[in-house]
């Protein structure tokens, strides 16, 4: 800004300059070689186009220019995803860390398995759960065989209280309407797995013990429904 500022000041005194030399009498110039008004102020405006583009060139002296905060490399955070959850969240540990990898590059994305195969969610370990880090529950298999009501489902959920919640894999529909109201009341995320099997035609064939997906269906959940939501969820964290 000073340098801007300078400019005008040197400009000012060009045209002061200019002015008090075409009207003083103690330097008239011969006629021959007197500049006439017009080359005056040709000479002039060429003066202060030359500044001007100085100025504009360097940025305008002390002024920092167009913010490029937004194009810098942030330092690098590894954001963390934890699964908790039964046999079928288990197996969509290594897809996800596969399809994270894919979208966001090795390293930035840290998907820890924590799925059990047998467990409710009542037996979700909270000591595990990492501050900071993203906890997503995926139970119902093992609570319908085990005769959990939806009552005491929905209160385990709210009891776990993790970041993101998803639905268990169809036939148990029961439990995905409830995870739903839970998420919904508790403004938490889901990711309704339930809801995206039973849109694919024939998903009947893919689940083939009426309980656990196939390694097709698995692939499609993963790459079509949990990973894309989860990326948009882990994208504002990847780089802060």
């Amino acid at each position: 800004m000073s340098t801007y500022l300078e400019g005008i000041i040197l400009i000012k005194d060009w045209r002061g300059f200019a002015a008090r030399l075409s009207k003083s009498k103690a330097n008239r110039w011969p006629s021959v070689f007197a500049p006439s008004r017009a080359v005056i102020r040709r000479t002039i405006a060429t003066f202060c186009g030359s500044i001007l583009c100085l100025l504009s060139a360097c940025g305008g002296g002390g002024s920092a220019g167009p913010d490029q905060s937004a194009n810098a490399v942030c330092a690098p955070k590894v954001v963390t995803i934890q699964l908790f959850g039964d046999s079928v969240q288990y197996a969509q540990g290594d897809r996800l860390q596969r399809y994270m990898n894919e979208r966001f590059g090795s390293g930035a994305v840290l998907v820890t398995n924590l799925g059990i195969s047998g467990s409710i969610t009542a037996e979700m370990d909270l000591a595990k759960a990492l501050p900071g880090s993203i906890t997503v529950a995926n139970y119902g298999i093992n609570d319908w065989k085990r005769g959990v009501s939806a009552d005491d489902y929905k209160a385990a959920l709210r009891r776990i209280n993790v970041s993101v919640y998803e639905t268990p894999s169809p036939p148990w529909d029961g439990y995905a309407y409830a995870m739903r109201e839970v998420a919904a009341s508790d403004g938490k995320p889901l990711i309704d797995v339930s809801a995206f099997v039973r849109s694919l035609p024939n998903w009947g064939a893919h689940v083939p013990d009426g309980v656990h997906p196939d390694e097709w269906l698995l692939d499609k959940i993963v790459s079509e429904k949990v990973g894309p939501e989860m990326a948009a969820i882990v994208a504002p964290m990847v780089c802060k």
